[in-house]
């Protein structure tokens, strides 16, 4: 009966993935259900023939959360392939798939030690993929600036029409640090870098 419900919904809304708190309007617990389903111990008594039946379901995943990471990180691959980099506007989807809030939970996972040995190498290996976007973003500014004050010491401040290869201005985030420093919101260590 669990099963037919659930094929229903699949052939309603396309998708078997359900979150385990998911109710009809019945009250039936079709969510707690599938969930039971992909239990290890449910799954290993199985007999092959319901195995083979919930398989047979066309987005089916014994994993939603490895399978929807697989996915995403899929998506990203792509992206990266098309731009050349894994910096993605706030909130891009590609494909569909939300690519830069799982990007930022991936940094954070891995900064809990909570990523795994395997999806830290293959995160690593995208280009320009950075454990610390915000920082390097930092480090190319300010190496961006110190090269332009070695190279004008008589005005080693930028003009404010200055394009760095990223698009922007230097000169806005030599304000911003100002900003930034006045508000005391900078560094120790920024605040010598820049001195």
């Amino acid at each position: 009966t669990m099963y037919a419900l659930l094929l229903d919904h699949v052939k309603a809304y396309g998708t078997s993935r359900l979150p385990a708190s998911f109710i009809l309007s019945d009250g039936t617990r079709l969510g707690l259900w599938v969930s039971v389903q992909r239990r290890p111990k449910v799954r290993a008594t199985q007999s092959d023939e319901r195995r083979k039946l919930l398989e047979a379901i066309r987005d089916w995943t014994w994993d939603p959360f490895d399978t929807e990471w697989e996915e995403t990180f899929s998506a990203m691959l792509t992206y990266s392939i098309r731009t050349g980099s894994t910096r993605t506007p706030r909130g891009h989807k590609e494909n569909g798939i939300g690519i830069d809030n799982w990007a930022t939970r991936q940094r954070r996972y891995f900064n809990e030690g909570e990523l795994s040995t395997d999806r830290i190498e293959r995160l690593s290996q995208l280009s320009d993929w950075s454990w610390d976007p915000l920082n390097d973003d930092w480090d190319f500014f300010f190496h961006s600036l110190k090269k332009y004050a070695e190279g004008h010491p008589e005005k080693p401040m930028p003009p404010k029409d200055l394009k760095l290869a990223n698009g922007k201005l230097l000169s806005s985030w030599v304000h911003n640090q100002k900003n930034r420093f006045n508000l005391g919101k900078l560094t120790r260590e920024r605040i010598e870098r820049l001195e």
